[in-house]
């Protein structure tokens, strides 16, 4: 992530040394904080589930989800990528992301005119659903899987690779859910994508 604020490296250093003082950055109104806070909070939730565990005991979820929120695409995004993070991790972190009330806002993001605020949702999205039957319900709930579908067609390849990524991460959990993603007429468009010359999206 490309930062233009006057934070110096020795700044955002100490503040990703641990999650606490970057969660008070996130409620600042200057918008390049709020970015180099999520962007220290992501590179300690990446690592395990533990630190993980540790960005959300810091009291950090709510702020990280009231950033999606927010005016600016770049902290949407940032926030975006550190909620998948803590999500990709296991079914509890997810839940909890859940729980936050994520889902819904991951959704609208998707609807957001940038690219990279699209694919960096539909990931964080997939990295929800793929754990369990009911994670992958609330995502579908939230209504992700009208706005996923179309997507399909989009010519950018890792928009699309994410796209079809996050819906089959919603379909393989059970017939129902997979019906939910095939009534949203993700046929034949989808077929498309074997002949895309990206080989990660015909995967």
């Amino acid at each position: 992530m490309r930062l233009s604020s006057p934070i110096s490296p020795g700044v955002l250093g100490k503040q990703c040394e641990q999650p606490r003082p970057s969660v008070y950055s996130l409620s600042e109104q200057n918008r390049f904080y709020k970015q180099a806070a999520a962007f220290c909070l992501r590179a300690v939730a990446k690592h395990s589930p533990e630190l993980a565990q540790a960005v959300i005991d810091s009291g950090s979820l709510d702020s990280l989800v009231t950033c999606l929120e927010e005016f600016d695409p770049g902290v949407k995004e940032a926030a975006a990528w550190t909620l998948g993070y803590i999500a990709g991790h296991n079914a509890e972190l997810a839940q909890q992301v859940v729980d936050a009330g994520a889902v819904p806002l991951l959704v609208l993001c998707v609807q957001e005119p940038e690219l990279s605020l699209k694919r960096i949702s539909a990931s964080a999205l997939s990295d929800i659903a793929k754990h369990t039957p009911e994670l992958a319900q609330a995502v579908v709930d939230a209504g992700a899987v009208a706005y996923l579908a179309p997507l399909v067609i989009n010519q950018d390849a890792k928009l699309k690779r994410q796209v079809c990524c996050s819906l089959s991460q919603i379909a393989k959990h059970s017939v129902d859910l997979a019906e939910v993603v095939v009534g949203a007429e993700i046929f034949p468009k989808i077929l498309t994508c074997l002949k895309f010359p990206d080989e990660y999206v015909k995967v």
